[in-house]
């Protein structure tokens, strides 16, 4: 299946999108992740060693272009462990649903995902 037809599948549209990201949960790893992909609905960190699925955590980030940090709550629904078959391939991490974030962030997402999909990947400061 082609990635445009996968995208058909989805919910909600996502974009690339490289932003820093704070995660909090109830484990001890690194506090900080790379964003590679952002929808309304979700956003997928790389990370070597994932987090099991259905860890609750909260995030913060700061989209490109915005005045303050995005805040969610949100579960992790799925996880790509590393592959070092693959290690050119950026395909390991953990992709995590929001589940609690305000309405304001939920818009400010979406019309930045909407302005953003047929432009090239974007970088957070």
């Amino acid at each position: 299946m082609s990635a445009r037809s996968f995208q058909k599948l989805r919910k909600f549209p996502r974009i690339t999108v490289k932003a820093l990201v704070k995660i909090k949960g109830d484990f001890s790893d690194f506090p900080f992740y790379m964003s590679k992909n952002l929808s309304e609905g979700g956003i997928f960190l790389v990370a070597k060693t994932p987090q099991p699925q259905g860890t609750r955590v909260l995030l913060e980030f700061t989209l490109p272009d915005s005045s303050g940090p995005i805040t969610a709550g949100g579960e992790i629904v799925s996880c790509l462990p590393y592959d070092p078959d693959k290690k050119d391939e950026v395909l390991y991490g953990m992709g995590v649903k929001f589940t609690n974030i305000h309405d304001k962030h939920r818009v400010a997402i979406r019309d930045f995902v909407e302005k953003n999909l047929t432009s090239k990947p974007r970088t957070s400061p």
